[in-house]
């Protein structure tokens, strides 16, 4: 809406969600530290992202759990006054690296990075060295992203990791000691998707597949049999066949394969 400031209002609000998004705001208004209820807010693609009194502010919000700021150009040092919050989104961003202070956030569960093309994962992981013990759920994805870095197993507490719009053509070996347990390909493409998904199955962690609406550059692929994997789905994949052998999966409970020709 190109608002541009907001009126002092917040000492007499009791919201748990704010969504101030694509918006012309630069400077955040003094009463909202007074907005002791807030939960959640959304300052994507403002100004305000990259002041650093945004921060200064942001840190008296001691309930907030969720903070989105997409479409950042870069992150002011002072994101590390932010060690309280829970799930941070930083989708669609143009900055080539997170600040070294923010290795002092150690309460993050939750972290989007996709559609950050300058953004190298092995540079964000060990921007993540605060929140290694914390870390559950990572999301990454961009046209650049062609593999995953070896140093992803320093993310030793993670559950679920979601690649999304990418271009994969090999996974790291080290990714057997992955220790996630989910894994989720969608819209991604596969130039050798064998290289890819042989990884996966040495995995000894990974109890679930999820690949969707995906494309792969070869028609005779298959996913290495696996002693740990419990679910896989594949749908909307276009494919003609199934590729595995399902009796080298002992611990298979579930196959899903809608939205193939098969």
């Amino acid at each position: 809406n190109h608002i541009k400031y907001l009126p002092p209002i917040f000492e007499y609000t009791f919201w748990e969600k704010l969504d101030l998004s694509y918006n012309c705001i630069d400077t955040l208004p003094s009463t909202l530290v007074f907005m002791n209820t807030l939960k959640s807010l959304d300052l994507s693609y403002t100004p305000a992202i990259e002041e650093k009194l945004t921060y200064y502010s942001l840190e008296f919000l001691n309930n907030l759990e969720s903070l989105k700021l997409s479409g950042a150009n870069h992150l002011p040092k002072e994101v590390y006054k932010l060690d309280f919050i829970k799930e941070l989104i930083l989708s669609n961003g143009t900055f080539e690296k997170l600040p070294d202070e923010f290795k002092k956030i150690t309460t993050l569960k939750s972290l989007d990075v996709r559609g950050c093309d300058n953004l190298k994962i092995s540079d964000l992981v060990e921007s993540l060295t605060g929140s290694y013990k914390s870390l559950k759920e990572l999301k990454v994805g961009n046209e650049n992203l062609t593999t995953m870095p070896f140093n992803i197993v320093k993310l030793r507490n993670i559950k679920k990791l979601y690649i999304d719009n990418s271009c994969i053509e090999k996974i790291s070996p080290s990714f057997s000691k992955f220790q996630g347990e989910q894994v989720t390909f969608r819209n991604c493409s596969f130039s050798n998707p064998t290289d890819v998904f042989k990884e996966i199955g040495k995995n000894k962690k990974v109890k679930q597949l999820i690949i969707t609406n995906c494309v792969f550059g070869r028609s005779d692929w298959e996913i290495k049999g696996s002693e740990k994997l419990e679910e896989i789905h594949i749908n909307n994949c276009g494919l003609t066949y199934i590729p595995l052998d399902i009796q080298k999966f002992t611990k298979l409970k579930l196959l899903d394969l809608r939205g193939n020709r098969i």
